[in-house]
């Protein structure tokens, strides 16, 4: 009796021992067979800046993609280049814009009036044009072109840090 007492024993330890040596296998199989779950996420510092040529081009010096908007200033000199107060009396300028861009506020009577916005994302070193003709009868003219660009992601945030709304290459005012 004590001989079958025991045997019992050793069997239903063995039993016991042998249920758990599985439930462990059997967890560590499971995440073994689920491999590496870590998520490495790399944050590299981003700079914002532009860059405008003499050719009235605008070059994305930085190393993300980038909405963009830009200022004419018109400036009439006299015949030693300094700046006039006011434009001769017959003189104009023509300024033909590229396409690509829109300005706003919408309706305005000159190309100096608000701002031009470019309708695209410019990435990073690329160069786009903005003033495609630019000519000047009875006077000699300087056209400074002050530009601003801003990280185009997210898109919603970026159009709106100047009050403006972008989707899809299309601006519109708030």
């Amino acid at each position: 009796m004590k001989k079958q007492k025991f045997f019992w024993k050793v069997l239903v330890t063995v039993a016991v021992v042998a249920v758990l040596l599985t439930v462990v296998f059997a967890t560590t199989g499971v995440f073994a067979s689920l491999g590496d779950t870590t998520k490495v996420i790399t944050v590299k510092e981003g700079s914002v800046s532009c860059e405008v040529d003499r050719d009235y081009t605008i070059h994305n010096t930085s190393n993300v993609p980038v909405l963009l908007r830009a200022k004419l200033v018109v400036n009439w000199l006299d015949e030693d280049g300094n700046v006039l107060a006011q434009a001769p009396a017959s003189a104009s300028v023509s300024i033909n814009m590229d396409p690509f861009w829109v300005q706003f506020p919408s309706g305005s009577e000159t190309v100096e009036d608000g701002c031009w916005y470019y309708t695209g994302i410019l990435q990073p070193d690329a160069r786009v044009s903005l003033i495609n003709d630019l000519s000047s009868e009875g006077g000699a003219v300087r056209v400074t072109v002050l530009a601003e660009v801003i990280q185009s992601e997210p898109q919603q945030a970026a159009a709106e840090a100047w009050g403006m709304t972008y989707k899809n290459g299309s601006w519109t005012e708030k």
